[in-house]
């Protein structure tokens, strides 16, 4: 029974269909998305009917990322200083794939994409491995983090390794390749940036990638 984390996706919808096959998950396996499902690529909306469609099928955890954070803080609020926020971080992507323009006072995600969206956890723990987005706070019992710091936290995170004793896996921060600090993996490889798309499997140490600049699958 495998568990699978995925990097940030923003939109790669073809990518993520590719990545899928690749790691082929079971009926007893775990697929754990990081966050960013949304924002920055080609279809988020795609990639959110993907993996809504998958996770009534499979064991799907899809985490909230800060670009899932800020439309949903739009969704709620509707006030001029949240959208132009989300817009700033590329949120206008998400609404074309929607078919709306960015500026139209009546876009709105569908009702089952915004109630996926907002029953995502800020983190996940499995067999004592923790999965977030961003990072956790050093020296904060993970159930006592802030809200903020799991979703936008980056160097004050994964410059200081020796501050953490669980492995935790995360997305966010983008590198060229996977980032390994310690019991810190960093699997943001910027598959929107024309990186890999990255699967990781803590337990067997096994990575596996798909992209147009990266090899299209590369173990350990």
């Amino acid at each position: 029974m495998a568990v699978w984390a995925i990097g940030d996706v923003h939109g790669c919808r073809e990518l993520l269909e590719r990545l899928w096959e690749e790691i082929s998950p079971g009926p007893g396996d775990t697929v754990v998305f990081l966050g960013d499902l949304i924002d920055r690529g080609p279809d988020p909306a795609g990639v959110l009917r993907f993996v809504r469609a998958r996770a009534r099928v499979s064991r799907v955890v899809a985490l909230r990322g800060n670009h899932e954070d800020l439309c949903l803080r739009w969704h709620r609020t509707r006030s001029e200083a949240d959208r132009g926020l989300w817009m700033a971080n590329a949120g206008y992507t998400t609404l074309e794939s929607y078919g709306f323009a960015p500026g139209d006072p009546a876009a709105e995600l569908p009702a089952e994409d915004l109630t996926f969206l907002r029953a995502m956890p800020l983190w996940h723990r499995q067999e004592g491995v923790v999965f977030v987005h961003a990072g956790l706070r050093p020296g904060v019992p993970l159930e006592d983090q802030d809200p903020q710091d799991l979703l936008w936290i980056r160097d004050e995170f994964y410059r200081h390794p020796d501050a953490f004793r669980e492995r935790i896996v995360f997305g966010h921060t983008p590198f060229r390749r996977v980032l390994r600090n310690g019991p810190l993996v960093g699997i943001d490889t910027g598959a929107v940036y024309g990186g890999c798309l990255t699967a990781y499997e803590p337990f067997e140490d096994r990575v596996v990638q798909v992209g147009a600049d990266g090899p299209d699958r590369f173990a350990w």
